[in-house]
């Protein structure tokens, strides 16, 4: 049986761009990659574990913690243990819309590991690469195929063109082949010099079921395949279910929702929330989570919010009649640098034992790998905004266990394969699509965002 490329012995470059979708494993091999690089290195490296939000961070965090406890000891000792945004490396100066690392002065990292990082717009890449010393190395995780940046620019995507084929020539083959029993031929190609320095990463250790095959259709365009899966899908309880809506207040969305936030939010404490239950009912939270494909108008996240609050009103599972209640679920809209939020947090509204209402987040402490809860005045929250529902942008780096998405009833430029399969790679175990329409669905599998800064030609 032909032995895959160990990442503890393949030699790096300076520059190393990981493809890989959801659950193939790409944080295990980056940790044995940064593992190879301390022990080939003469002294300790500066390592930075970085990614565009914060909520991307967290993830990283704990899935970096996670890979490392499989490693041994040795190997593991002088690796970092926590994420920072993107931002926050280089130093963002708020008030002159600059960053303190730049070429005049670099970063002081040997290696930056950058983290979903299709969401990197063109202008940050830029700036990262500016401020990165010429001997430093770069590693940059992401999944091309997921949504790219809201910002300009598709730069995984355009890095990445052509991962599938390999394109390695004959020069890079000689220098893997040693490294492998397997037939690495048929990954010959006339690629690019960065086509050289890719992986992609083709096994997917999460999605073996309904799940991966649907977002493996749909990335592959194949829309009857796709449209077959979602119609074999049967029973409330199957991990892939197709509802078809006739309007946005449809039954059974409204009983999906009520059902899955009903079990957390009946679990709330009327004499006051602690630490412990903040932390339990932040961990619920993210079992389920409905995501639009749209932000505004009827089948909008921000309309659904207030549809989602009347249906917790009238099942009495939340408060009415005020902005703040006990139970509210908020997404921080802007880094917010004096509280230590970063846009992407998701906090839960509680009321303490003082009878104060407090907005609940978990984040990193300074020290160690505990996540803590830091209890903040909704008074001093900037812009957040409800999370019943999200948009699909909102929801990358984030996993759920139960991921619904809702589609309008009409097409739109903005329903494309991208967001249809980042939606789906959001899930862990069930998916569960809203779509009145066959041929919205059919549009929007065949749809593709086309963007083009040129960085590929220069490159």
């Amino acid at each position: 049986m032909s032995s895959p490329l160990n990442p503890l012995t393949f030699p790096l470059h300076n520059i190393r761009l990981i493809e890989a979708s959801a659950g193939t494993g790409k944080t295990t091999t980056v940790t044995k990659l940064l593992a190879a690089l301390q022990q080939q290195a003469e002294g300790k490296l500066t390592i930075a574990l970085t990614a565009p939000t914060g909520k991307a961070t967290a993830r990283l965090t704990e899935s970096i913690v996670g890979a490392l406890s499989q490693l041994p000891t040795s190997s593991a000792a002088h690796l970092p243990t926590r994420a920072m945004t993107l931002h926050r490396l280089l130093g963002v100066q708020l008030h002159h819309q600059s960053f303190r690392h730049h070429a005049g002065r670099p970063l002081v990292e040997d290696v930056v590991v950058v983290d979903e990082a299709s969401m990197v717009d063109l202008e940050l890449m830029a700036a990262l690469m500016q401020a990165l010393r010429p001997e430093a190395r770069l590693i940059l995780l992401g999944d091309k195929d997921q949504l790219a940046s809201v910002e300009a620019g598709a730069v995984l995507g355009e890095l990445c063109r052509g991962a599938e084929q390999g394109g390695y020539d004959d020069a890079t083959l000689k220098q893997m082949q040693p490294y492998t029993t397997a037939d690495l031929t048929p990954w010959q190609g006339e690629g690019s010099r960065i086509n050289q320095a890719t992986v992609m990463l083709r096994h997917s250790y999460r999605f073996g079921g309904a799940i991966g095959q649907l977002a493996m259709a749909v990335n592959r365009g194949e829309i009857e395949q796709s449209l077959q899966q979602l119609r074999a899908s049967e029973g409330a309880e199957s991990s892939l279910r197709w509802v078809q809506l006739k309007r946005v207040n449809d039954n059974a969305l409204k009983t999906v929702v009520i059902e899955a936030m009903g079990r957390w939010l009946k679990t709330i404490s009327v004499t006051g929330s602690g630490d412990e239950e903040a932390r339990q009912l932040l961990q619920q939270l993210r079992q389920f989570q409905l995501l639009c494909a749209l932000k505004e108008g009827e089948w909008g996240a921000s309309e659904m919010n207030r549809h989602i609050k009347a249906w917790l009103q009238q099942a009495d599972r939340v408060a009415s009649g005020h902005e703040w209640y006990v139970g509210r679920p908020v997404i921080v809209l802007r880094n917010n640098y004096a509280l230590g939020l970063m846009n992407g947090d998701v906090g839960i509204t509680l009321r303490r034992a003082d009878g104060q209402l407090r907005v609940a987040f978990e984040r990193l402490p300074k020290s160690g790998t505990k996540r803590e809860i830091q209890w903040v005045l909704p008074s001093r929250l900037g812009e957040v905004e409800s999370s019943y529902a999200l948009t699909v942008h909102k929801s990358q780096g984030s996993e759920f266990d139960h991921c619904a998405l809702l589609l309008p009833p009409y097409t739109t430029p903005l329903l494309t394969r991208e967001l249809l399969y980042t939606a789906i790679t959001r899930a862990k175990s069930r998916f569960t699509l809203f779509a009145a329409k066959r041929q919205v669905l059919a549009q929007c599998i065949e749809n593709r965002i086309l963007r083009s800064s040129g960085l590929a030609e220069g490159l």
